[in-house]
């Protein structure tokens, strides 16, 4: 939005100029300068505005997608009609790995299909489990520059050593183990993700087995 209004702002410029040059199509002239820059000053006011709810975060970024600053804070805000925002989602983030990676209904968001691991044992089993976790608010501009956006954030870090580290923390435990240690097994997958995600502003709050099959 904000490039629209700088178009009809060149577009208004150039229409002001040209009244001064022209005569009997001045009038005409002048009324399209006058409606050219009603519309980029329309624009530009809604280019230049959003709102924020607590919980957000939104990365303010040039024309050319360069970092520009963090914007933590709810309510209104202002930025250059040539900037754009990036929303993050930062406290109380969730992501569920379950049966067929279809949700059971229109609330529910599941990431991705249940995670199949296979024990000391060498027994398989598969694992339906849910991860909560927050994003540091001090580290979304890491993040921006090396994801660009949340869902990718999710599809590329979260999803991807989630399902290893559950992997992972299976392989370590019998098939009695499995049955009798869950709480144990969350404790260590939380554990491990959150030694991994140290340095990725990810804060990993708990990790829940929610069907082990």
């Amino acid at each position: 939005m904000g490039i629209f209004a700088l178009i009809f702002l060149a577009v208004a410029i150039i229409a002001f100029i040209a009244s001064a040059f022209i005569g009997e199509e001045k009038s005409k002239a002048l009324l399209v300068g006058t409606l050219a820059l009603i519309a980029a000053l329309v624009l530009g006011f809604f280019a230049s505005t959003y709102t924020q709810q607590v919980g957000q975060a939104k990365v303010i970024k040039d024309w050319a997608g360069k970092y520009v600053s963090t914007d933590v804070t709810d309510g209104l805000s202002f930025i250059a009609p040539w900037q754009e925002t990036v929303d993050f989602d930062i406290l109380n983030q969730q992501s569920i790995y379950k049966g067929n990676g279809q949700p059971t209904s229109k609330e529910e968001i599941v990431n991705g299909p249940e995670i199949t691991i296979q024990d000391k044992d060498k027994v398989t089993a598969n694992v339906d489990v849910a991860i909560r976790y927050s994003l540091d608010a001090g580290s979304i501009e890491e993040i921006y520059n090396s994801y660009l956006s949340q869902e990718a954030l999710t599809a590329r870090l979260i999803d991807q050593d989630m399902r290893s580290e559950v992997r992972n923390s299976f392989s370590k435990y019998t098939t009695a183990q499995v049955l009798e240690s869950r709480e144990d097994i969350e404790k260590v997958i939380a554990d491990k993700l959150r030694e991994r995600w140290a340095d990725d502003g990810v804060i990993v709050n708990s990790v829940s087995l929610q069907g082990i099959r």
